[in-house]
């Protein structure tokens, strides 16, 4: 009888440490044990010899972290061929993000003969397990090819990029690809903060407000059923740099996405903005 309670006290403490998520705030400089305590790597295409690791595994001196001395890091994978693909994720720690969040983080994206195809970098939100294989969800949530450098030493911000409220086991993963290139991609300043709405400060007024579908393959429908006249014509898609991507009258109810990119945008209409997820 005692060995079977040991056994069941055992079972429930890897269980409760499996199922564990990590109460957000949550940061991560990658600089010690601690900070890189949960992050795993996993391998779903050729192994290069070169994967997710920390700077300090793969050391690069021309990289100098915004927060030394560490920090995410995968090196070029120059050992295959055209046709291998190396496809490697970092995942993080379960993180509770069941009322939404905001992450942001520094990244630095650089390939000395320039981006071939294949090559790309993205944060996905992963749902139900770490390993992307066996997810329950994958829910792209931002393309981080566009913030390319030069310079492989130039860090660039990410701010406040919107993960829905996800109940469950629920990660944050970069995916990383690349045939033969010498493509580098590096994270730093990682950080994630609860909000308790999936959207900022600056929302669009949920009650008189909606847009649809969310995830959008094509095309993204609103509606404004609000007492108050709307003052301006105006409205916008913007990606998660800021930058204007579509100028449109709010008034057309409708708009074509067909030439974006998957990933997150806003729907911006004067200071308000409300998040979708473009598939």
């Amino acid at each position: 009888m005692k060995r079977i309670a040991i056994l069941t006290s055992v079972v429930t403490g890897l269980w409760l440490s499996a199922s564990a998520q990590t109460p957000l705030p949550y940061s991560s400089n990658f600089d010690n044990t601690a900070q890189k305590a949960g992050w795993q790597a996993f391998r779903k295409g050729y192994n290069s010899v070169h994967s997710w690791k920390y700077l300090s595994e793969a050391p690069d001196g021309a990289i100098v972290p915004p927060s030394a001395p560490d920090c995410l890091f995968h090196q070029y994978p120059m050992d295959g061929v055209e046709t291998q693909l190396t496809n490697d994720w970092s995942v993080s720690p379960s993180l509770n993000l069941s009322t939404g969040a905001k992450v942001s983080f520094k990244i630095n994206v650089y390939s000395i003969m320039g981006l071939q195809a294949g090559d790309s970098i993205q944060l996905y939100l992963l749902k139900g397990s770490a390993d992307p294989a066996t997810a329950t969800g994958k829910v792209l949530l931002a393309n981080l090819i566009g913030l390319h450098s030069s310079a492989n030493h130039n860090f660039r911000d990410t701010n406040n990029i919107v993960v829905p409220p996800t109940t469950g086991q629920a990660y944050l993963a970069f995916h990383y690809t690349s045939y033969q290139n010498w493509f580098t991609a590096a994270v730093d300043n990682f950080n994630v903060k609860a909000t308790t709405t999936s959207i900022d400060e600056t929302v669009m007024d949920r009650a008189s407000w909606k847009i649809y579908p969310n995830p959008v393959q094509q095309t993204l429908h609103w509606e404004y059923t609000g007492k108050e006249k709307l003052v301006s014509d105006e409205g916008q898609i913007i990606d998660i740099t800021g930058k204007v991507r579509a100028a449109f009258s709010i008034k057309e109810q409708k708009h074509d996405l067909q030439q974006l990119a998957p990933g997150m945008y806003f729907l911006k209409y004067g200071k308000g903005m409300m998040p979708f997820i473009k598939q």
